[in-house]
């Protein structure tokens, strides 16, 4: 994933140089091989980050030619995609993804909660290092929105499963539970 992300990056920056002239956007035309020759990054790669530039809207293809594969450097093998993009918007309006700084002991809570499916408080304190009282609260938010269920006691513990998976990022909540019994 960081090596996408690398080329990602390199890719944005090769056509950023190429289309911002005196601080202006300027549209203009890319090819495969150009990005590949001035990135220096692998062609496969940077195929693949520009056919997502284009499904995210920032590139449009204006073209598909196949180019025999003595003219690409290579001795064999089939004719080679060298797609022409049209420079659609300004990637200087591109934001990146902002990860979180830090984590928190609701995404490691969450974390838990997915790989283990089915746990109590005490289980979830030990595995998270998070104060049990922090446990508590946010399986009952957890609760509040359908995340989660009890399932049973073990002893004098309720037994807390997980019946709604929401993905590897937490399900953001921006409303707090009231202290209850959990």
């Amino acid at each position: 994933m960081a090596a996408a992300t690398k080329i990602l990056a390199v890719v944005r920056a090769v056509i950023a140089t190429r289309t911002v002239v005196d601080g202006r956007f300027r549209p203009c035309r890319v090819a495969l091989a150009e990005v590949v020759e001035a990135s220096g990054c692998p062609r496969r790669p940077v195929l693949r980050v520009l056919e997502r530039l284009v499904r995210e809207g920032w590139l449009a293809l204006a073209s598909d030619e196949r180019v025999p594969a003595g003219q690409m450097g290579e001795v064999y093998g089939p004719k080679r995609r060298n797609p022409t993009y049209d420079v659609v918007r300004d990637f200087r309006l591109h934001r990146a993804h902002q990860a979180r700084g830090r984590v928190t002991c609701r995404d490691k809570l969450w974390g838990t909660l997915r790989s283990v499916r089915r746990t109590t408080i005490s289980n979830m304190t030990r595995l998270t290092g998070c104060a049990e009282d922090t446990c508590r609260e946010y399986l009952l938010l957890l609760v509040a929105h359908g995340y989660v269920r009890q399932s049973g006691k073990d002893g004098r513990e309720k037994i807390w499963a997980l019946v709604r998976d929401a993905g590897a990022r937490r399900p953001e909540t921006t409303d707090h539970v009231d202290r209850g019994n959990a």
